[in-house]
């Protein structure tokens, strides 16, 4: 029956940025005639081997048999079709509790809700790339090599803090390093963290005696 509404409960990931789990999504049934690209919808493909339940996600594109669905977080689209068949209804709004109160969101269609979806597997494909970048970069931190041809000339000086003594490494008048005793916390600015090891495995021998700070 068409413009009939009903409501079920969104879990998973596929879906992330625009939904979270434990969301109550707003169903509108509909013709498919009626669904176009960047309108999110449920439909069913267990039965294709796509997982089992029903699938939320949003339209892409058209094919030959039916309309092509994609989640906002997938890189890729999905394999099945969404057809008449298997259609279940159009995602029109959301339910979400925020601070004990539900809150009522539409769920953006068309053009603006597509635009957005690019967007998203946009930024999740840069933050892939930057991942790649940051993984020799750990390797290298964790190997020690550059401890072998740069010795920078840091400073440890001692103050004291509301948390207790607190050292701050110095490298020309710049504080780049910050190591709190009590809590056991160190943190370093790149480049410094490829050089600079954490105290508690120090040797003493790379930097002179941290002295008491004005």
């Amino acid at each position: 029956m068409r413009d009939q509404e009903s409501r079920r409960f969104y879990f998973g990931g596929s879906m992330a940025g625009a939904f979270q789990s434990g969301d109550c999504l707003v169903l509108r049934s509909c013709l498919l005639s009626e669904i176009h690209p960047g309108d999110v919808v449920v439909f069913g493909a267990g039965e294709h081997g796509e997982g089992p339940g029903d699938i939320v996600h949003r339209i892409v594109g058209t094919a030959p048999g039916g309309l092509v669905a994609q989640g906002d977080a997938n890189l890729r689209p999905d394999r099945v079709l969404v057809t008449e068949e298997n259609l279940v209804g159009l995602v029109i709004a959301l339910e979400r509790i925020e601070k004990g109160t539900v809150r009522y969101r539409p769920v953006l269609r068309g053009g603006s809700g597509l635009s957005l979806a690019r967007f998203r597997r946009f930024v999740k494909r840069v933050r892939s790339k930057l991942h790649l970048v940051w993984r020799p970069y750990r390797y290298l931190r964790a190997s020690g090599w550059v401890r072998s041809f740069w010795r920078p000339e840091v400073v440890r000086l001692t103050f004291t803090s509301k948390e207790g003594p607190v050292v701050k490494y110095v490298f020309r008048g710049r504080t780049v390093a910050c190591w709190w005793p009590s809590l056991r916390r160190f943190e370093c600015r790149k480049p410094f963290d490829l050089v600079l090891r954490h105290p508690e495995s120090e040797d003493g021998r790379r930097f002179p005696p941290s002295r008491p700070g004005g």
